[in-house]
């Protein structure tokens, strides 16, 4: 018999996006597993319920919509797994700001079904818009996550493209860490936490999902910033999960800092082209390590 499956996301005040990607989810069903319906848990962790309307203009397959309202993305990713997990046997996760690509969820399935992996990351791949600025193309700033081999055991995850075995999240006890809620990068400590427990996990690259940099996320202040509190987020993680010493997070902060002074005649030597926006993220990632040694956080935003 074929292992059930349900999808959940979780969205904050993005109405807009729910919608499209219920009708992404429901193709996906149709198309990849051969089947008419897989329930979705749509957790709305908005004040204002601001989901609801869009999932109640949905008639597609059954919808379970969760109220949190407590604007903090673990508590919303708990209810999140914790109700699907209660639907099938597999949990698969998204972001509601990306789509995903044909054969998704049958990789995912696939790959969990022949490696009895307990966890499965597919790829999450940033895409810019025609419009977007020519120096989002041209320079690093989409090559965020990294493709690893079919089958193998990836060293960090996130949230934007998984599958859990709902079997093991009953057994393991393993959730989203209350301490990142409002800072982001609670997926990461949940892989970290996940693997030391004994999660078998593996990655596909026959699941992609894609997220499309529009609107404000295709400024160069917005990526700024984003590079600052990658920087910031991967102290924190390492230091919360004990992967690296305070000294050596210093250490590669400094280095970024100084990789990011010599990025544009580095850039020209070997591009032909002085990457002045990348250095500057650089330096601003180099920035962001540093302040989260020392205890500063930097609170997520959409």
């Amino acid at each position: 018999m074929n292992p059930s499956v349900a999808v959940a996301f979780c969205t904050y005040d993005r109405p807009t996006l729910v919608g499209p990607l219920l009708e992404a989810i429901a193709a996906a069903a149709r198309d990849d597993l051969a089947r008419t319906m897989v329930p979705v848990v749509v957790v709305d962790d908005s004040p204002g319920a601001t989901a609801r309307a869009a999932v109640d203009a949905y008639a597609g397959a059954p919808v379970h919509y969760l109220h949190t309202g407590a604007g903090d993305i673990s508590t919303a990713r708990n209810a999140a797994v914790q109700a699907a997990s209660e639907l099938a046997d597999f949990v698969v996760c998204l972001d509601d700001d990306c789509l995903p690509e044909p054969g998704w969820l049958s990789g995912l399935v696939d790959a969990a079904i022949r490696w009895d992996a307990d966890i499965v990351t597919g790829h999450h791949r940033f895409v810019a818009p025609p419009d977007a600025p020519r120096w989002m193309r041209t320079e690093p700033f989409l090559v965020e996550h990294a493709e690893y081999e079919e089958g193998g055991v990836p060293p960090i995850g996130n949230m934007a493209n998984v599958l859990l075995r709902s079997s093991w999240l009953a057994a393991s006890g393993v959730r989203f860490h209350p301490d990142f809620g409002g800072v982001g990068g609670e997926d990461m400590v949940f892989f970290a936490e996940a693997t030391a427990a004994g999660a078998r996990v593996r990655f596909t690259g026959r699941s992609v999902v894609h997220e499309l940099l529009v609107g404000s996320r295709a400024t160069f202040r917005y990526q700024l910033w984003r590079q600052n509190w990658l920087g910031n987020n991967e102290a924190c993680i390492q230091v919360r999960t004990g992967v690296t010493g305070r000294g050596r997070l210093t250490a590669r902060g400094v280095r970024r800092m100084v990789r990011g002074f010599g990025w544009p005649i580095h850039s020209w030597r070997n591009q032909g082209t002085a990457q002045w926006h990348w250095a500057v993220g650089l330096v601003a990632s180099g920035v962001g390590l540093v302040t989260g040694v020392l205890g500063i956080r930097i609170a997520h935003r959409s």
